[in-house]
């Protein structure tokens, strides 16, 4: 994962993005120390639909001053783990199935800040069971770290249980060893205490402090290079093409392997979808509605395979 913090006035000047409907643009407020800056960023160049964080208060209040379109928020205040399990869980699958594209969706959870004391191996035995489930609903799996509290302002509020930044941190070291080579770690525990913070009562973010989390969230997710990028993906009158990243022509004709899917281009160059077709080794297969191959299950039974794949929407590159 490259540095994001690097080079920050140029990381991201990569266009306004196309008008076929497949550009998310975002205004990025970034705090820069001195003053705030304004930077744009195309969500769909990346390949995105959408990212989605998951947490608690401190999420809570990051979609309470949210300015971003295409951003969304599954959070409960003062909860953790159990909550998730119980009913946040069931709210992101709910958001998770309507995504009806061939575009992935970026999840970032950042929970544990309640419950973090002696419950590591909770978090990693959970989030590593559903995983697979994740990724098969087409998603990106990042966990953002549990990020610092203002101890001595904690402790004059008797309101709260204590939290202690020694805590977090061994917290914040097992869950990202538990959890290595399921999700992507984004550290913006070391960010913030590098840049400084503060918080309204020990715990909770100010908005300003809110805003950067959130701006800098969305920015390790976009320069985190977790797909290879081996086909760009286009939108156009409603029919997605794929494009060859190093010639930029439209695949035609053929079967291509993308991330971890299979899909099918016609004559045209457009992607099937929701159809029958005979696969290169002659067995008749099922195109989903996100144009991934379908497979047989254990239990025979034909589910959608919607793992990662590529899905890099270039601004300035036109179909050909």
């Amino acid at each position: 994962m490259k540095n994001w913090w690097k080079d920050q006035k140029t990381l991201f000047q990569i266009g306004i993005g196309s008008s076929m409907g497949i550009g998310i643009l975002l205004l990025i407020l970034l705090s820069t120390g001195i003053g705030l800056q304004w930077e744009k960023i195309d969500l769909g160049y990346l390949g995105y639909q959408r990212i989605i964080f998951i947490g608690d208060s401190r999420t809570a209040a990051m979609e309470d001053n949210n300015p971003y379109k295409d951003i969304d928020f599954v959070a409960a205040r003062g909860e953790g783990l159990r909550w998730f399990k119980e009913e946040g869980y069931a709210q992101l699958m709910e958001i998770l199935e309507r995504n009806n594209t061939p575009q992935p969706i970026a999840l970032v959870f950042n929970l544990g800040v309640n419950d973090y004391k002696s419950n590591s191996e909770k978090y990693i035995s959970y989030f590593q069971k559903i995983a697979q489930t994740l990724r098969d609903q087409n998603c990106y799996l990042f966990y953002m770290s549990i990020n610092p509290v203002e101890e001595e302002k904690l402790r004059g509020n008797t309101g709260y249980t204590m939290r202690t930044n020694k805590g977090i941190q061994t917290f914040n070291q097992r869950l990202k060893d538990g959890l290595e080579g399921e999700y992507f770690w984004l550290d913006m525990n070391t960010a913030l205490k590098d840049k400084g913070f503060s918080t309204t009562d020990g715990l909770h973010y100010s908005d300003a402090a809110t805003g950067y989390i959130l701006a800098q969230g969305i920015r390790m997710v976009v320069d985190a290079e977790c797909y290879p990028q081996e086909y760009c993906w286009r939108r156009r009158e409603g029919n997605w093409y794929a494009l060859g990243w190093k010639d930029d022509r439209a695949v035609k004709n053929m079967w291509i392997r993308d991330g971890e899917g299979e899909f099918y281009l016609d004559e045209d160059g457009q992607l099937l979808r929701n159809q029958e077709i005979m696969d290169e080794e002659g067995n008749m297969v099922t195109v989903g509605n996100s144009g991934r191959k379908m497979k047989i299950s254990t239990g025979s039974e034909e589910v959608a395979v919607m793992g990662r794949e590529t899905l890099i929407h270039h601004a300035e590159r036109n179909l050909r």
